[in-house]
């Protein structure tokens, strides 16, 4: 007879975590899903968003940096226009300046001449009149022409010279206010010097060249500008050397500790 084998009970218990106890669903893997797509949403549009604000800024940065660069272009161009106007301006003055006085200097000698014409032809009536006969009148009378005659061609000369230098000569039109006045008042000097004057004001000796007379002043006149400006050209380089420093020695380069050298270089294969 067979041996009866009795049931052996199974125990369903096991070690591992069964699913229903497990807090796991598909629902919540869907939730984690579009939270986590939502929280990635949420950073991309916020990136976004700190892009846009950067790029605008970067935007108003340059909008701003451009502004600055056309403003100060524009100023600049306002001052360079400023300087060529007011160059312009001073030029036109020297002109309007030098076209005054040489006005003025011939209005000064025609009223001058017009006086000594006057005088004399006053003192020449008079003297005809103290002619005793006609012989004496006619002497008298060659007298005075010998002695108009010699007054004009030292007037012409006096005046021919003076015009010519206004004309040649540079100081006369480019120089500086108080050297157009300085050789003005060197034609007073000339004829003081060299020019001798009748009781009546008229020139009846001239024993010089008032033209080159003005020219040797005003090559004097260049002479001095020319040592002046070498001279403050001179001042201004040594103010500044004064003024830069003079360079240091260089340092001398550390020296190398050949071991530690070796392992700089061996690390820096590795980086």
């Amino acid at each position: 007879m067979a041996e009866e084998v009795e049931p052996t009970a199974v125990d369903d218990t096991t070690d591992d975590t069964s699913l229903e106890e497990m807090d796991f669903s598909f629902e919540d893997l869907a939730n984690e899903s579009t939270e986590e797509t939502t929280e990635q949403s949420e950073e991309t549009e916020e990136d976004a968003e700190a892009d846009e604000s950067e790029d605008e800024e970067t935007q108003e940065e340059s909008s701003e940096e451009e502004q600055t660069e056309e403003s100060e272009e524009t100023e600049a161009q306002a001052e360079e226009t400023e300087e060529d106007t007011t160059e312009e301006a001073k030029e036109t003055k020297s002109a309007d300046e030098q076209k005054r006085l040489n006005n003025e200097a011939a209005q000064r000698r025609i009223a001058e001449r017009a006086e000594r014409e006057r005088l004399r032809q006053a003192a020449q009536d008079k003297y005809l009149e103290s002619a005793e006969d006609d012989k004496d009148l006619a002497l008298k009378q060659l007298q005075i022409d010998a002695y108009n005659n010699k007054v004009e061609r030292n007037s012409d000369k006096l005046k021919t010279g003076i015009d010519r230098a206004l004309a040649d000569i540079d100081l006369f039109r480019d120089g500086s206010p108080e050297v157009k006045e300085y050789l003005i008042s060197k034609v007073d000097d000339f004829e003081e010097q060299y020019v001798t004057y009748s009781s009546t004001g008229d020139p009846v000796d001239v024993k010089a060249d008032v033209y080159e007379y003005l020219q040797k002043e005003a090559d004097t006149i260049r002479r001095l500008v020319d040592v002046g400006a070498r001279k403050n050209a001179v001042d201004k380089q040594n103010q500044k050397a004064k003024t830069i420093p003079r360079p240091s020695k260089t340092p001398k380069e550390p020296k190398v500790d050949p071991d530690l050298a070796a392992f700089d270089e061996e690390v820096a294969k590795y980086r």
